[in-house]
């Protein structure tokens, strides 16, 4: 054994090192310490999510999720513990009008009078050309082009990538007094669900100058929650995918909960089933979070009733909170028939009218 070792060892208060009482000793303290590290929240964890504040959020057990054609008495007639909307609804001339304070207080009590939280959806990855801080001419003249505004999205028609990590866009999301963020809050929402956080997967894909997009994520949702904690005490923060985003406690810390689109289907075609290793990949990734108590909420885009009540009774054995919606977000019944070549952000779309640099 070398003297370097024998010093480090020494260091620790073990003289004699060649003995196998010692060896013992340290492989046992070496798995305390191991174990120390990794449960070193769970008494926290387990405290916050079954005696605080936290509690009611940690407990949900169903959602709905919607983001075309919302009418209030209609969503509000839905018998979920969390709604998740647009912060605005299209008029259908083009314009487009945030809810009330009154509309989102009704969505707030479920038909059986109990309370129910609503989190408004908000896309930190990418700019939509629907949003109110959009600019006609960005799209048309070059020179009026923001620096944080990249390339659009053929997945999804009228969103753009975005540099996340440029100020310029972390002031209309959240840093200005008449941001997105704030506007959510003055609306009465009780948190936020945030979209897109999975760009910092695809921008090397997209624009190779930027380097640690993932530490760039994680800082945006830290300072986003932190922002709006600071003005509404309890606020909710949900990503939606970016699970490799997991694996960093601050971020975990950070967020209440996670949603995530097709878990078991979809990643090669609607309804086709997904490889077990991703699978199983995920699960790993996505206990982390439910070892926090914190909820998991997922997302099957699927078309037949009988692979939905499979994945339904698939995903309850896994202790995730799943949603059976219509991949255009619109309340409408999944198993309708739909054309999936011409019906944006399915595979089917994609691979009629994109290319794997043109769209994520």
């Amino acid at each position: 054994m070398s003297r370097l070792i024998k010093m480090f060892f020494h260091a620790l208060g073990v003289r004699d090192v060649g003995t196998m009482k010692n060896w013992a000793w340290l492989a046992a303290a070496g798995v305390m310490v191991f174990f120390a590290l990794s449960w070193r929240d769970f008494p926290h964890n387990w405290y916050e999510a079954t005696q605080t504040d936290r509690r009611p959020f940690s407990k949900i057990g169903s959602w709905h999720y919607q983001l075309q054609k919302v009418e209030i008495d209609k969503v509000a007639a839905v018998a979920a513990d969390l709604v998740v909307i647009d912060y605005e609804r299209a008029l259908g001339n083009g314009t487009r009008l945030p809810w009330t304070a009154d509309e989102i207080a009704k969505l707030k009590v479920k038909p059986d009078g109990t309370r129910r939280f609503v989190l408004s959806y908000l896309s930190v990855g990418e700019a939509e050309e629907k949003r109110f801080y959009w600019k006609a001419d960005w799209k048309t003249d070059p020179s009026k082009k923001p620096g944080w505004l990249h390339i659009p999205n053929c997945a999804w028609p009228g969103a753009w990538a975005v540099r996340f990590w440029d100020d310029g866009w972390k002031q209309i999301l959240y840093r200005k007094p008449d941001s997105y963020l704030s506007r959510v809050i003055a609306a009465g929402f009780d948190g936020v669900y945030l979209d897109r956080v999975d760009m910092f997967q695809d921008f090397p894909q997209i624009e190779t100058v930027h380097r640690g997009a993932n530490i760039d994520m994680i800082e945006l949702v830290a300072d986003l929650a932190q922002t709006a904690r600071a003005a509404k005490p309890g606020f909710v923060v949900v990503p939606n995918n970016g699970m490799d985003l997991l694996n960093s406690r601050r971020y975990r810390q950070v967020i209440d909960g996670l949603g995530m689109e097709e878990l078991l289907y979809s990643h090669k075609g609607t309804g086709v089933r997904n490889d077990q290793r991703d699978i199983d990949s995920t699960l790993a990734q996505l206990s982390l979070l439910q070892w926090d108590y914190k909820p998991v909420l997922t997302l099957e885009y699927l078309v037949t009733r009988e692979t939905i009540a499979a994945a339904s009774a698939e995903l309850s054995k896994l202790k995730v909170i799943a949603g059976f919606p219509t991949r255009a977000l619109d309340g409408g019944d999944p198993t309708a028939p739909v054309e999936l070549k011409t019906d944006p952000g399915t595979p089917e779309f994609i691979a009629a009218n994109c290319t794997a640099t043109n769209s994520w």
